[in-house]
């Protein structure tokens, strides 16, 4: 046993360069230890390569560029190769405290390893190649003896004489000596770190221990520092100590790690449980997800097949419509050709009658009942197709056509015969000799949406003819206001923050615009080919319809709350009113309004149904909700012109109404008869020669020529 272990201190204190025992031993950071020579010429060489490394990299850049200077990172591959230097043994990078010496001195920047020069001492020990460290010191003596034992206090190699003399003495008669066979086992870490000697008193073992200070004490500082300290003990006592907490400690690690593994398992346990449940809930989505896709594609099957069994069926009723369409074509051309050549041969006939599509002659209907019939004057000679052809824009039922004397066509009543006499816009007992020509012609129809442009369908809620003859749209379901021509061509668009409700001309190039739902008024810029927003300006209330007095002002009608308001262009509130005065009723849904003059303003109000006109402070001139059979149902948009008459789009009735200046209802512009549906917006030429109405179902611009009233 001693043998093996000699031989593993034998390696420990051979130097790894010269295979030869440590002389001078230096020990690195790495913890390797050399021979203090061997170190150095390992430093130099070393050190050398890089250097010569480091300067042949530079050369042979300098051939391949034809450049003399060496760059920065050359230059710190070369300082950095002079300021460490790798260990013999393992190659880590070690750097000297004093890296700005000479090369050739780095070596005394490493000291000796403590173990090592206990090794090497152990073994000039065992060998007897150590004299008596004691001896020497004594002058008297010439020759010192050979050192046979260790002290571990004193760390001194002493002989055997000296030993004796050592283990007399009252200060050293404690102190552990190492001798014959255990001098090879005071070279282990334990027995070669000495006991902790006293700092205040040298050579002194700390042999105690000052709870009170919590200090380490030597017999002397015990006697003088601490004589009087309550709690004093031994070092071996406060090591059993300590041990049993550690132990304690220990004891309460090792519970709190099994508790942690207990609970690691219990972890891992609901973990692989969360993943059993996972791939489980994973299945049944992946069943159930398919069997929603079977039962999609089933519905989706069936739905198909409905609906081409809906569209089979369509198409055949459609396709019947057509056929019957066609016969009743072919019947009319053959009512026409009849009746030219009933009138080139027939010169007596008393009646032609038109009876369900059919042509017959008097004799063949004086036996069938005549109801719901229309009787116009004609002459027979005299423009009678011209009358004929006006029939047919009539709505399909028992047309009787007679050839009676002037003077007995005082009886007969045309389609206007519910209103009173005085307010027909066209009488038969009136220019009985002249075709009605007084009803408005349809000059262009258009759309105010772009499907191609990603447009859905729009909602023209108002219409305003410009200075120049162009029409300004409000397009709320796009959120945009558009400038066409009146044949349907789209000069300019702007998109707006939210839905425009109505417009009205402030100049020859600017716009105001409400928008009701971000309580603003938006001011647009007319460019010719481009509409600019301008600015806006918030309002403290919605206003769905605008018009400018002659003033610079500007009057609104707000849905909340109700009422009429006049404010200025910066949107500040200067007088409103939400009553009529007339019988204090208060407004209720104030929709569109028209400024006729400086003291006199209309009002169409959904809540009523009726048109008011009045002044500024809510005074009236008068109130209509239409007349006898032609009452208001849903009167939105309303415009003028100079020469004072009113005109009302009424969207549920689908008729546009003309009203005298006193409120008296003039006659019937449009109506169902013309194809008008839901009229939303209404705006008449100063002139009265153009008219425009937008439709709410289908989403159209028309434009009329209007007869000039009379």
């Amino acid at each position: 046993m001693d043998n093996e272990g000699g031989s593993i201190y034998e390696e420990l204190a051979r130097c790894p360069i010269c295979k030869n025992r440590l002389q001078k031993p230096r020990t690195l950071s790495c913890r390797h230890t050399f021979c203090e020579e061997c170190l150095r010429e390992a430093i130099i060489r070393r050190s050398t390569s890089e250097e010569i490394s480091s300067e042949k990299e530079p050369k042979k850049r300098q051939a391949i560029n034809g450049s003399h200077k060496q760059n920065d990172a050359q230059k710190r591959i070369k300082w950095k190769a002079l300021r460490s230097f790798p260990c013999p043994i393992c190659e880590k990078d070690v750097i000297p405290r004093h890296t700005f010496k000479s090369v050739s001195l780095w070596i005394n920047d490493f000291d000796t390893d403590d173990f090592t020069r206990r090794v090497l001492l152990a073994l000039e020990v065992k060998e007897g190649a150590r004299l008596c460290e004691v001896c020497t010191q004594q002058s008297h003596i010439n020759s010192p003896m050979t050192a046979t034992c260790w002290c571990r206090d004193c760390c001194q190699p002493i002989c055997t004489n000296c030993a004796e003399i050592h283990t007399t003495f009252k200060a050293s008669n404690a102190h552990h000596l190492v001798v014959g066979s255990d001098q090879l086992r005071m070279v282990s870490v334990g027995s070669l770190v000495p006991e902790p000697t006293c700092t205040s008193h040298e050579g002194r073992s700390l042999e105690f221990y000052c709870t009170s200070c919590s200090k380490n004490a030597c017999f002397l500082c015990l006697k003088n520092s601490h004589n009087n300290c309550l709690g004093v003990m031994t070092i071996k006592e406060k090591a059993m100590e300590l041990e049993s907490k550690n132990r304690c400690n220990l004891n309460k690690i090792e519970n709190q790690l099994k508790t942690k593994d207990n609970n690691m398992n219990w972890i891992h346990s609901n973990i692989e449980e969360l993943y059993s449940k996972k791939k489980e809930l994973n299945k049944r989505v992946r069943q159930k997800t398919e069997e929603l896709v079977q039962m999609l594609e089933d519905k989706s099957k069936s739905f198909i097949q409905e609906l081409e069994t809906m569209i089979e069926a369509e198409v055949t009723e459609f396709q019947d419509i057509l056929q019957s369409h066609e016969k009743e074509i072919h019947l009319l051309k053959t009512s026409k050709g009849f009746i030219n050549e009933l009138l080139h041969n027939v010169n007596d006939a008393d009646l032609i009658t038109v009876d369900n599509k059919d042509i017959k002659l008097l004799p063949q209907l004086k036996s069938s009942s005549m109801i719901n019939t229309v009787d116009i004057t004609a002459d027979i000679n005299q423009g009678f197709l011209e009358n004929f052809e006006k029939m047919q824009g009539l709505p399909f039922g028992q047309i009787k056509i007679s050839k009676i004397d002037r003077s007995s066509a005082q009886n007969s009543k045309n389609v206007h015969q519910n209103l009173p006499a005085n307010k027909r816009s066209f009488d038969p007992g009136d220019n009985e000799d002249q075709p009605r020509t007084d009803r408005p012609i349809l000059f262009s129809v258009f759309k105010a949406h772009r499907p191609e442009e990603g447009e859905e369908r729009s909602l023209p809620s108002s219409v305003t003819f410009t200075i120049d003859g162009h029409i300004i749209v409000t397009d709320a379901t796009n959120i945009k206001v558009k400038k066409f021509t009146q044949e349907g061509e789209l000069v300019a668009q702007i998109s707006l923050v939210s839905d425009p409700f109505c417009a009205c001309l402030v100049n020859q190039k600017e716009i105001a615009v409400t928008l009701p739902y971000s309580q603003q008024i938006a001011f647009v810029r007319d460019q010719g080919k481009r509409l600019t927003l301008e600015h806006c300006i918030s309002t403290s209330k919605k206003y769905a319809s605008i018009a400018l007095l002659q003033d610079g002002r500007f009057v609104c009608s707000s849905l909340s709350p109700k009422g009429i308001d006049v404010i200025n262009q910066y949107g500040d509130l200067l007088s409103s009113f939400n009553k009529i005065s007339a019988n204090k009723s208060p407004i209720q849904c104030p929709l569109f309004l028209s400024v006729i003059s400086e003291k006199a303003i209309l009002i169409s109000d959904l809540g009523t149904n009726s048109l008011t006109c009045c002044d500024l402070r809510g005074r009236v001139r008068f109130v209509t909700w239409g007349e006898g059979k032609f009452t208001f149902k849903c009167p939105r948009a309303i415009s003028h012109d100079s020469n004072g008459f009113i005109y009302v789009a009424d969207e549920k009735a689908n008729t546009v109404y003309r009203f005298s200046s006193d409120g008296t209802l003039c006659d019937i512009l449009l109506s169902e008869i013309d194809g008008l549906q839901n009229p939303h917006g209404l705006c008449v030429t100063a002139d009265a020669n153009k008219m425009a109405v937008t439709e709410g179902r289908t989403g159209c611009i028309k434009i009329y020529k209007t007869p000039i009233p009379l």
